[in-house]
């Protein structure tokens, strides 16, 4: 028969740094959320901004296609 001892000094100081490996992973994690929720943000706002422009450019297109196509008309019945 073998006698296996446990060492219990190795495995509380494995036990140790496994906690504050977990603590630090924990911490890290946290962290990342924050800039992800962040970056989330800033991109949504700049979206935002984006549609803004889009909806503006549009209704000046729109205005100027209008323009051209009364001035088209003025013409027909000028001539």
């Amino acid at each position: 028969m073998e006698n296996n001892f446990f060492d219990f000094a190795k495995t509380k100081e494995a036990l140790s740094q496994l906690s504050a490996d977990l603590s630090g992973l924990t911490a890290a994690i946290a962290q990342k959320g924050v800039e992800i929720e962040n970056n989330r943000n800033a991109k949504s706002t700049e979206i935002e901004e984006y549609k803004n422009k889009l909806a503006s450019t549009q209704s000046k297109v729109k205005k100027a296609c209008d323009t051209i196509d009364s001035i088209n008309k003025y013409i027909d019945g000028v001539l």
